[in-house]
């Protein structure tokens, strides 16, 4: 039996409502407003959408292109400081989370304040903002540095003054083994997670290394193998608007 997806006609109230429930409202909007000076709305069309989502997605630049190169290009339409992008932050660490975690966990849960948005899964420097005087600031604020984690386990203090062999302890296991945490976290079992468990230092040279494995792994859930071609279908099964048809 071959499954086949087959994809419901284009509905843009429904593609931004389920892009909404996947990734949370503040990404949705930081997409809408995307090379819109004005008029910042969803797309009207399947073609609109799917070109705005190309350009928006081809902002990570070349899969080979390290953070000294992405910043050395100075090119307006590709990120080096995910800290200044947090909207295109969060879409490509869901994205992949989603994609390749197959995670059931409601990542875009949000709180809107008065003093802005809070998640419920907040994006995580590994190497602290504070420690930017000991590195070079490009490292800190790029998306090899990020990743995934519960505003529950963000707010352990423990957890925050960690240096790296601290923090991966959470990622590896180890701190739930020796009983110094009584509740197991989810992010432990993360996919964005598993990078930690396997290195034991973190330094620029490692968070270059990946970098380069998340935009790899992300650009591949946009393009397809077969033809190098621009596709919203693995896209679209993370937003669940691809329905599966099974044909003999």
């Amino acid at each position: 039996m071959i499954m086949r997806h087959k994809m419901r006609e284009y509905n843009k109230e429904e593609y931004r409502e389920k892009m909404v429930q996947v990734y949370g409202e503040f990404v949705v909007l930081d997409f809408e407003k995307f090379e819109r000076k004005t008029n910042s709305s969803f797309p009207e069309t399947y073609d609109d959408f799917k070109e705005r989502m190309e350009h928006y997605v081809s902002r990570t630049g070349c899969i080979d292109e390290g953070i000294k190169e992405i910043k050395k290009s100075k090119s307006k339409k590709k990120v080096s400081n995910y800290y200044a992008n947090k909207g295109f932050a969060r879409f490509i660490l869901i994205s992949i989370e989603k994609y390749y975690g197959r995670t059931k966990i409601d990542l875009a849960k949000e709180h809107i304040l008065d003093e802005g948005v809070v998640y419920d899964w907040e994006t995580e420097h590994i190497i602290p903002q504070k420690n930017e005087k000991d590195y070079d600031p490009d490292y800190i604020r790029c998306l090899g540095n990020l990743t995934l984690i519960s505003g529950s386990l963000n707010s352990e203090k423990v957890y925050k003054d960690a240096a790296y062999e601290g923090k991966r302890k959470y990622f590896s296991g180890e701190i739930y083994e020796k009983e110094l945490l009584k509740e197991e976290l989810p992010e432990k079992d993360f996919y964005l997670n598993k990078f930690f468990v396997e290195k034991e230092i973190f330094d620029v040279a490692t968070v270059d290394e990946r970098y380069k494995q998340l935009k790899r792994e992300f650009k591949n859930i946009f393009i397809d193998s077969t033809n190098a071609e621009f596709t919203l279908s693995r896209f679209e099964e993370i937003i669940g608007v691809r329905e599966m048809d099974n044909r003999e």
